[in-house]
């Protein structure tokens, strides 16, 4: 007659020696971006080839005209600032800094050659680049593309933010920056609007910062509309009535 041995379970060393080592999900993470390149870098890329276009066929059309000494100078601004976003595009570190001062260095440009009217316009623009230049630079998803350490609190927020609703976190920050600098406001309305949607059909929370960053961003523009229907009307009377 044949014994059936009773089923014993197996010992707790070979148990834990056969059971996969806990993976760490947020080293994983870690792992997975870093030095992958991230959006940051793709976007400055992109932005500094469409200045590029635009500023040759500045250059080229100003060598036809008498005055054409500021070419060289500024030719060399544009190699600069190209030799900078290719530099951040491939990861090298001295760019990551040098990213933080060129829309500085080409605000006061503009500032010296630009006419009066022009330097409420340069000023915005320049305080809008250098603020999407800093937050780039905090982005611990930038951080990791560049290989540098990323405390894990901070890793631990930014991924945090990724399983949760991070448009809606953009449109409230860029709803704030466009109270001083009124250029983040049509990016508050784009952020706000694609994080109620994620609401709607994901279930995402974070409904009342998408809310107020598409408030904000949209009251933004309103305000500048209206400033800009003013000076228009005004305008055409004068051109109207030119005494």
């Amino acid at each position: 007659m044949d014994v059936i041995a009773p089923d014993l379970p197996p010992n707790d060393g070979e148990a834990h020696a056969s059971r996969p080592p806990a993976t760490d999900a947020l080293e994983l993470y870690r792992l997975t971006h870093l030095g992958k390149r991230d959006g940051w870098a793709e976007a400055v890329a992109l932005l500094v080839a469409a200045v590029d276009v635009i500023a040759a066929a500045w250059i080229l059309g100003a060598l036809a005209r008498p005055d054409n000494a500021w070419i060289v100078p500024l030719s060399a601004v544009l190699l600069a600032v190209t030799g900078v976003a290719a530099g951040s595009y491939l990861g090298r570190p001295w760019a990551r800094q040098a990213l933080l001062v060129t829309p500085a260095v080409l605000t006061v440009i503009g500032w010296m050659k630009g006419s009066e009217d022009a330097r409420p316009l340069l000023l915005m623009g320049g305080l809008f680049f250098t603020g999407l230049a800093l937050f780039a630079h905090r982005s611990a998803r930038n951080q990791l593309f560049f290989q540098r350490d990323v405390p894990r609190p901070a890793l631990e927020r930014y991924r945090a933010r990724q399983q949760d609703n991070p448009m809606a976190h953009h449109a409230w920050r860029y709803g704030l920056a466009a109270l001083i600098t009124p250029l983040f406001a049509p990016l508050a309305v784009f952020c706000g609007a694609w994080g109620l949607r994620l609401v709607v059909r994901e279930a995402r929370p974070r409904a009342a910062l998408a809310l107020g960053g598409l408030v904000l961003g949209s009251a933004v523009l309103l305000l500048w509309y209206l400033h800009a229907l003013e000076l228009y009307i005004a305008l055409t009377r004068l051109l109207r009535d030119p005494r």
